[in-house]
């Protein structure tokens, strides 16, 4: 057998192995990828949608929310409106999610470690050597946020949902399966937003917002029905190039999404 034939079915083998690579690789991505999303849509008494936002406007702070943006997951901007600095008490603040109650504040200091390396040039050393610097950074959250006027502060990154999946959803009729509108009274899940904050730095009277919600309609939907219909957008009126989106129908700052991954 000549050096060629070999050759020939060393790369036949290759490729077979790739091939059979790729798709289990295929495989794997589509079992751990969501097949369906879960949209929540939540009301509250004190907190009103207006166009894009979705806020409570309080005497010294508006706090907006955007429950989208981060899967099921709440994030909020405290933003001071007065003329003076605000003091918001992180420890005395907390999420309250059907009852249980979990606070914004956690006093464990965490540290991080950066490893970076260098090189000698070769006149300073017979041959060119590599060196490594460990950088180690230890952060401990602030208890107290002061928020300087007409200025704001984000919090968040408490879990909503608590593990609300099913709530009697139908099957999926195309790409949609919704369930039954639901009341404060008997909604699957309700919450509170608990924020405590002064005028002064020493907290003396001190103030509270206390924002509730609760789902008034939960919808199934795979991830075609979550993106909608493609379309075209501009970042800037005068660009000559057009780029490729989706209308995102859900996307709106009192919905939340969660992902329903396949088992």
């Amino acid at each position: 057998m000549n050096i060629f034939v070999l050759i020939l079915i060393e790369y036949k083998n290759s490729m077979k192995k790739n091939y059979i690579l790729g798709i289990l690789a295929a495989v794997l991505l589509t079992s751990c990828s969501p097949t369906a999303y879960q949209v929540m849509e939540t009301a509250s008494a004190d907190v009103k949608t207006n166009g894009s936002s979705y806020e409570h406007v309080g005497e010294d702070l508006v706090v907006s929310y955007n429950l989208w943006d981060e899967t099921g997951k709440i994030r909020f901007n405290l933003y001071n409106k007065s003329d003076a600095p605000v003091y918001v008490d992180l420890d005395r603040s907390h999420l309250i999610v059907n009852g249980q109650s979990f606070d914004y504040y956690n006093d464990t200091e965490t540290s991080t470690s950066n490893k970076s390396a260098y090189s000698r040039p070769a006149y300073l050393a017979s041959s060119v050597k590599t060196s490594q610097v460990e950088v180690a950074t230890k952060i401990k959250p602030k208890r107290v946020v002061e928020i300087p006027p007409h200025s704001f502060f984000s919090v968040g990154g408490l879990t909503i949902t608590n593990g609300i999946k099913d709530c009697g959803i139908g099957k999926m009729k195309n790409g949609v399966a919704a369930s039954e509108s639901y009341s404060s009274e008997n909604s699957p899940l309700q919450f509170r937003n608990f924020v405590t904050y002064s005028l002064n730095s020493d907290f003396g009277n001190p103030e509270t917002i206390d924002n509730s919600f609760y789902v008034q309609r939960i919808v199934n939907l795979t991830w075609t029905a979550l993106q909608g219909k493609p379309v075209k957008y501009k970042d800037c009126p005068d660009d000559n190039f057009s780029k490729q989106g989706y209308e995102l129908p859900y996307s709106k700052p009192q919905n939340i999404r969660v992902e329903l991954v396949k088992k």
